[in-house]
């Protein structure tokens, strides 16, 4: 996997206002660093859908209009993480202090917590970004007078646990006002021990050979979903080179 550093999983809580830009800043760590990036919503919409008897209990308190208990949403971060190793973004979470405490109970020993990384904004401007995503959205939630409901449960809510982290050293804030590169690269120089630590750890390497047909491909693909590895198809970097049309690539094609 990543050599020794993260045979214990990690995790990174990820909070930030509506509009904040979490969601993706988290998408880029996941992309070119090949962290795990859940999202508490997509989470439990994705249990929901599998008709399990847990999800079947999470559309019962939906339906009749109540919010899942932190018990139960740390439950589902669970199931989703274990057996699992790398580094993994939690978007979204924690969002009060119940989903703290529950974390603290049932995930010692599962998965190390590293820091809080909190994307901070003016609210005006998220007003004004969510204002501008409802344009193109067709999200029920992204209208003036939800926007002002959500920004104030995160300044009641959540702000509170920033500060909670503050007080702890285990704190990392961004300033989120700017494009998405600028915001990035901010990320990169505040959390660059945990991501120098995980770019110089020992790579190992799984060789994975079978006959035409056997299926190895498709199962690259599977374990590629479930552990942070670098799938490498020597087939298709070979032919990429190719289309290069450059000196190796001319010599390849010959071959």
């Amino acid at each position: 996997m990543f050599g020794k550093r993260f045979e214990t999983p990690k995790a990174i809580f990820v909070v930030g206002g509506p509009g904040a830009g979490k969601g993706t800043q988290c998408g880029k760590l996941k992309e070119n660093l090949h962290f795990h990036h859940y999202s508490t919503g997509d989470l439990l919409r994705a249990e929901v859908a599998t008709g399990s008897d847990l999800g079947q209990e999470i559309k019962k308190i939906q339906d009749e209009g109540g919010l899942v208990s932190s018990d139960l949403l740390v439950d589902i971060l669970r199931v989703n993480m274990e057996h699992k190793q790398g580094v993994f973004l939690l978007d979204g979470f924690p969002r009060n202090q119940e989903n703290v405490d529950a974390w603290n109970a049932k995930m010692n020993g599962v998965c190390n917590l590293e820091f809080l990384l909190n994307y901070d904004v003016d609210p005006v401007i998220m007003e004004d970004r969510m204002l501008e995503r409802a344009k193109t959205s067709g999200r029920s939630d992204d209208n003036p007078e939800t926007i002002k409901k959500r920004l104030a449960t995160f300044s009641d809510l959540t702000k509170p646990i920033i500060a909670y982290f503050e007080g702890k050293n285990q704190c990392v804030t961004i300033d989120a006002d700017g494009d998405v590169e600028t915001v990035y690269n901010r990320t990169l120089e505040k959390v660059n021990k945990l991501i120098l630590d995980f770019q110089n750890a020992i790579p190992k390497v799984i060789f994975l050979c079978g006959g035409p047909g056997s299926g190895k491909g498709t199962q690259c693909d599977l374990i590629k979903e479930k552990y942070p590895v670098i799938h490498q198809n020597t087939g298709e970097l070979l032919r990429a080179e190719v289309a290069k049309g450059e000196k190796l690539g001319k010599q390849i094609k010959k071959i």
